[in-house]
Parts: C-alpha cells; sequence; structure tokens
C-alpha cells in the first residue's frame, strides 16, 4: 500500500512538474515570436524608408544642374545602396535570400560608383550611360512600388511574416508562389515573406543589366594567365615528370 502512494505522490509531482515546464516552454516561444516580429518590423520599416530615399537620390541624379550635384547624389545612391542591402539581409527570407533584389541594389551601387569617378575625372556620362541610368532608376520606381504595396497590405491587412508550414499532403506555398510568378498572376501572398520572394521572381525575369562598372570586371570572355599552345596528353606527361624530378 505504501508503495502504491508513493508511486501516485511520484507520479503526481512529475505531472505538475510537466505542466509547468509546458507552461514555461509556452510563454518562452511567445515571447520570441514577439520579439522576433518585432525585429522584423524594425528591419523592414528600415529598408521601406531607405529603399524610398535611395530612389529620391537616384532620381536627383538624373536631374542634377551641375557635375558636382551629380556627384553628390550620385555618391549618396551608393551610400544609401549599401545601407539598403544590409536592411533586406535582416528580412524574412529562405536559406538562400533574395539574391535578385539584392543583386538588384548592389548594381545600383556599383554603377552609381562608377559614373561618379568618372564625372569627377571630367567626363561627362555618355547617351549609353544615360539611357542605362534610366533604365536602372525606372526599374527602381517599380521595386520601390512594390515594396510600398507590400508595407501597406502589412499595416491593413496584418499579414503574417512567414507562411505556416504546409502539411506533407499538400502542396508547399513557395512553390505556389514561384509558380505564380513564373506565370505572371497577380495573385496576393500571404505573408511578407512569399510577398518578399515574389517580387524576387519578377525581376529574375528581366533582362539583365549591362554597363560598365565593376561587375563587369568580375568575369572575362576568355581565359587569361593561359599559354597560348595547347597542351596534349605527352605535353601534360612530361611536365608532370619533370616537375617531380624538381621536387627529388
Amino acid at each position: 500500500m505504501k508503495n502504491k502512494n508513493f508511486w501516485i505522490s511520484a507520479l503526481a509531482v512529475l505531472l505538475v512538474f510537466s505542466l509547468l515546464w509546458g507552461f514555461s516552454e509556452n510563454r518562452r516561444a511567445a515571447d520570441l515570436k514577439i520579439a522576433t516580429e518585432n525585429q522584423n518590423q524594425r528591419a523592414f520599416n528600415d529598408f521601406v524608408s531607405n529603399l524610398d530615399e535611395l530612389e529620391t537620390n537616384l532620381a536627383k541624379s538624373k536631374v542634377a544642374g551641375t557635375p558636382l550635384q551629380q556627384v553628390y547624389y550620385l555618391s549618396q545612391t551608393k551610400l544609401q545602396s549599401e545601407i539598403t542591402v544590409k536592411d533586406l539581409s535582416l528580412l524574412p527570407a529562405k536559406e538562400f535570400g533574395l539574391p535578385y533584389v539584392d543583386q538588384f541594389l548592389n548594381q545600383i551601387g556599383e554603377f552609381s560608383e562608377s559614373l561618379s569617378q568618372q564625372i569627377v575625372k571630367g567626363n561627362r556620362p555618355n547617351q549609353e550611360q544615360e539611357e542605362t541610368l534610366s533604365s536602372i532608376h525606372d526599374r527602381l520606381i517599380e521595386v520601390n512600388r512594390k515594396i510600398q504595396e507590400i508595407a501597406v497590405n502589412l499595416q491593413a491587412s496584418n499579414i503574417v511574416w512567414v507562411d505556416q508550414p504546409s502539411p506533407p499532403w499538400m502542396p508547399g506555398k513557395e512553390t505556389a508562389t514561384a509558380a505564380q510568378a513564373e506565370e505572371g498572376e497577380a495573385s496576393k501572398p500571404a505573408s511578407v515573406r512569399s510577398s518578399l520572394e515574389q517580387l524576387d521572381a519578377s525581376l529574375q525575369k528581366l533582362p539583365p543589366l549591362t554597363y560598365s562598372g565593376q561587375k563587369d570586371t568580375h568575369a572575362t570572355p576568355e581565359p587569361l594567365g593561359l599559354p597560348d599552345f595547347k597542351v596534349d596528353e605527352e605535353n601534360a606527361r612530361q611536365a608532370a615528370q619533370e616537375f617531380i624530378k624538381s621536387i627529388g
């Protein structure tokens, strides 16, 4: 009888501790969710504000009256693009991030820096560069417009930051979002992350930007530093033997 009472008491104590632990974990998870949402909100607000400022500086650089003014606004555009890229990295996204939005913002900064350095040296932008600047600005206006729409939806519709995971027997929302962007469907995403991913997918469909700048030097049409003659199997064997002899 004593053993029976002991086990009943032990089970009761374990049950109480389990309930307390469960309550504590739920409270901790709720606090973590609130903290994460607050962090996302701050990052997104900064991103929206800095992206709008980026578009403003780029627009002013197009209509600047003097080379000095144009250099100033292009320099501000470069600085603002770096800040905006940093804000973008803090937004909720999958493990690969938002590569096309990130690439576009970096290209704005690189082209602005290249153009400002050219103007400082006394060389005004040519017609092709002015057309590229206008093309970049037009594309940025569209990106800014979509980001402002997401901000309005976040305030008005109170959409969530991240989609809830789909059950195993249902297709994932991420797959549906990507497919909608590829087909050009004007669907309304259910979360901020899916909205950003849809924007990223829409940029992927646009023709790539071409300009003379830093990014163009990252790749070369032909390999550099290679000999003019072709290396066949016999030449490779002889070179390997000579190398082995040289190291003993």
